[in-house]
């Protein structure tokens, strides 16, 4: 009777044993996998830039693509909340976060959190800038297209301009490439004025990262033409030797052209070869971005493509 027992009381303490084990397993590989993708998720590199009386640009970056907004007041309590400048709706998930907030008192200490995925940074204490004082310049903005070693946009790279006594400006790469980076309430590193470009003799730099590859742009200040030509990302250049921008064969008249812009597909100023491609990579009879529909007709086509060429410059 005692040896009929032992076997299955045996077999069943081993069961139990391995239940046990299996289940201190996978609640460890559980906290591993959570804890490695909360890590993934930690805002890196946050900066503050593009200041003026009304805004600010919040920025950062995350090692593998994650959702991400912003918290903000003025005491330090969330009211507000604003999604990356290239959300619409909902958090979409980025490498290179950018959010823009707007609405903001000039000479004001903001205080803000980041919420990246899952989690919410700092945890406990809140990071604050400061506004600064109301005043407009008349520099143009700074447009660009930057392009990867194949020669295709690259959809989200971190552009930066270093201005000596001039406070920091940033922006991300949009789907197509282009960016813009606004001047025309540029102020020195303080805020405390708007910040005097010299006529001659100062250049700004121009950073361009995807954290893979980068590149650096030395820009000749005041820019004659605001509307540079495409950058590949992973070479430099030095464009401040002559004091001049190569212009290139585009229509600087596009930036400020209401009747032309329909046609500037990826909004860099430019209608070239660029546009061109993504309206042929958006053919549908049942387009679900009218923006490529030019001639409004229901369909992106050859039509709209021919319509195009038009206004392109190459």
């Amino acid at each position: 009777m005692n040896s009929e027992l032992r076997i299955p009381t045996l077999f069943g303490l081993f069961i139990l044993i391995a239940s046990v084990v299996l289940g201190v397993f996978l609640v460890t590989k559980n906290q591993t996998l959570n804890t490695q993708a909360q890590v993934s998720q930690l805002p890196q590199e946050v900066n503050v830039s593009n200041i003026t009386a009304n805004s600010a640009a919040i920025y950062w970056y995350t090692d593998n693509p994650a959702t991400g907004f912003v918290k903000l007041n003025q005491t330090g309590n969330s009211q507000a909340t604003f999604l990356d400048e290239r959300d619409s709706d909902s958090p979409a998930q980025h490498k290179f976060h950018f959010v823009t907030l707007t609405n903001l008192q000039p000479n004001t200490t903001y205080y803000y959190k980041i919420v990246s995925g899952t989690l919410t940074y700092p945890t406990n204490d809140w990071l604050n800038f400061s506004t600064g004082v109301d005043s407009q310049q008349t520099y143009p903005s700074i447009v660009g297209t930057v392009l990867n070693q194949n020669l295709q946009p690259t959809q989200e790279a971190l552009v930066t301009l270093d201005i000596p006594g001039a406070q920091s400006l940033a922006t991300v790469t949009k789907i197509s490439g282009n960016f813009i980076l606004p001047m025309n309430e540029l102020k020195n590193s303080n805020l405390t004025q708007a910040f005097q470009i010299p006529s001659a003799g100062m250049s700004a730099k121009l950073t361009i990262t995807d954290h893979q590859h980068s590149s650096e742009v030395t820009l000749p200040l005041p820019l004659i033409n605001p509307v540079l030509n495409p950058i590949i990302l992973g070479q430099n250049l030095d464009l401040s030797a002559s004091n001049n921008i190569p212009t290139p064969t585009i229509q600087p008249a596009v930036v400020n052209n209401p009747n032309l812009q329909k046609y500037d597909l990826n909004q860099d100023g430019i209608i070239n070869s660029l546009d061109l491609s993504l309206l042929n990579k958006n053919f549908s009879n049942k387009p679900t971005d009218l923006r490529f529909d030019l001639n409004g007709d229901g369909v992106v086509d050859q039509k709209d493509a021919d319509l195009l060429k038009k206004f392109s410059a190459s």
